[in-house]
């Protein structure tokens, strides 16, 4: 990447990067179209190449945005708050701010793991295991297991939070026309009504 690019303005930074990161996600790599990206982001496919040289570069670019991303929402974590819920809420409350401003950005790393070119697609993967271990390791770091009945096994407890906050995201976002209609507080308080459901099914 070129220093021309940061002499954009930030508004238009980001809509080069939210459409790139768009079509990435959707077509990987080998089929990635800058055409595409360079008419939803209203440039000139010149201009993207004086910005990033070429294809390779701007994706090189995304993955570092998107670890920038992620390890902002590792960030986020207070490491004294023992109580799994609570870390997931401000996990959940941060990706929301994020999302509001990268809407593709999970997708896109999450598409990495299916990556199949040659070229990109062995790097891709290792960065982004390395980035979900650290985050994972953060996650639970002074996690207060004895929270959880005797009877529950903690780590299956934990797995089943996960999922339950992932379909949850996934399902508001599939009901959002608009990050700019979402209402944050609505939609934390309908997570915390999931996971107060939970918290009495694991907790003692």
């Amino acid at each position: 990447m070129t220093d021309k690019f940061h002499e954009l303005d930030r508004a238009k930074q980001e809509l080069i990067i939210n459409a790139a990161l768009r079509e990435f996600r959707s077509s990987g790599y080998e089929k990635a179209s800058t055409n595409a990206i360079v008419k939803e982001a209203g440039i000139s496919k010149g201009s993207l190449f004086v910005y990033f040289q070429h294809k390779r570069g701007l994706y090189d670019y995304l993955l570092d945005h998107a670890a920038g991303v992620l390890e902002e929402v590792y960030a986020a974590l207070d490491p004294e708050e023992g109580d799994l819920f609570e870390r997931m809420e401000q996990i959940g409350r941060q990706k929301l701010l994020v999302q509001q401003q990268w809407p593709d950005v999970f997708d896109f790393l999450w598409s990495l793991q299916e990556e199949g070119s040659a070229e990109v697609g062995e790097e891709a993967r290792r960065r982004l295991a390395s980035l979900y271990e650290r985050g994972y390791a953060k996650m639970y770091e002074n996690m207060d297991y004895s929270l959880f009945r005797e009877d529950i096994d903690p780590q299956k407890a934990v797995e089943v939070v996960h999922w339950t906050m992932n379909g949850f995201g996934s399902k508001q976002l599939a009901q959002m026309e608009s990050f700019a209609d979402m209402d944050p507080e609505a939609y934390m308080a309908e997570w915390r009504a999931y996971a107060a459901l939970l918290k009495r099914s694991f907790y003692r």
